[in-house]
């Protein structure tokens, strides 16, 4: 049971991940996919802002899953040229927290009713 991580880059690697999705957002280049037995169980995607870059859709079925794809997608990012971007945590998922500001060495810059807003420099 190996579990493969890779940049967007097909038809049917879109669509798997509109099939984690709830609703039919737009997603961006880059996207990145974790795939295991031939099903999709993660992704990172990506939202331009005016001045920001934001990490979107972050869906994941465990908290390794999500930490991996992050790794691709800093690389990603890296090899793009881009030094920082910006993504957020719902306040409920303490474990997610937890993890996200011990392996960044992050702590939030701002925060909402429902969200903790960070910002990854890489």
């Amino acid at each position: 049971m190996t579990t493969q991580y890779k940049v967007v880059s097909t038809y049917s690697e879109w669509e798997d991940c509109h099939s984690l999705l709830e609703n039919d957002d737009k997603l961006e280049y880059p996207t990145v996919l974790a795939i295991r037995d031939d099903k999709p169980i993660g992704m990172i995607s990506t939202a331009s802002g005016d001045e920001h870059l934001f990490a979107s859709h972050i869906v994941a079925n465990s908290i390794f899953t999500c930490l991996k794809l992050y790794e691709l997608y800093d690389q990603t990012m890296q090899n793009m040229g881009v030094d920082h971007y910006m993504f957020n945590i719902d306040k409920v998922n303490k474990k997610m927290i937890k993890a996200v500001e011990k392996l960044f060495r992050i702590k939030p810059f701002s925060e909402s009713d429902e969200k903790l807003f960070y910002i990854r420099r890489i």
